[in-house]
């Protein structure tokens, strides 16, 4: 668990002194605070050639366990490549987001992640998206290419 650790002090006069020498001590406390929940029910709601609109439902917070959420990055990454780009330089605070500037028959894997004051969540994608229109591309260019051995 996690959490920010305040030192504030208190000042105290000594018992039998009647002076301003004032005793020093630290209290010390700490607020629990936690990152975040992952995204819920993060889907494609339109897409273009070009641009693919995404929404989401916000993490529920968990007292103690995970916070609420106060932004979200969306981050893109080509199946072809290892690096991950952010679409949004700041976190937006809408549970919606539109990517913009795909490439036309290119594949990408999305994701979503939720962010607070003391950290980020786990990253939240679309584990079987990418797989599924992988295969019906796969077919689709496998009918292609069998059209064109045939002729």
């Amino acid at each position: 668990m996690s959490g920010v650790t305040i030192i504030q002090y208190e000042e105290q006069l000594p018992p039998g002194q009647t002076t301003h020498d004032f005793i020093r001590r630290p209290i010390s406390r700490t607020i629990q605070e936690e990152p975040p929940a992952k995204v819920r029910d993060l889907k494609v709601t339109n897409s273009t050639h070009a641009t693919l609109c995404l929404a989401w439902t916000k993490p529920t917070a968990v007292k103690g366990l995970k916070d609420e959420a106060n932004g979200y990055f969306v981050e893109i990454r080509p199946t072809d490549q290892l690096e991950w780009s952010r679409c949004n330089a700041n976190a937006i605070i809408q549970t919606s987001f539109t990517v913009v500037g795909l490439k036309l028959l290119a594949m990408y894997w999305v994701r979503v992640i939720a962010i607070n004051e003391v950290g980020k969540a786990l990253r939240q994608g679309f584990d079987n998206y990418k797989v599924k229109y992988y295969v019906t591309l796969f077919i689709a260019f496998s009918y292609i290419y069998q059209d064109c051995l045939l002729i």
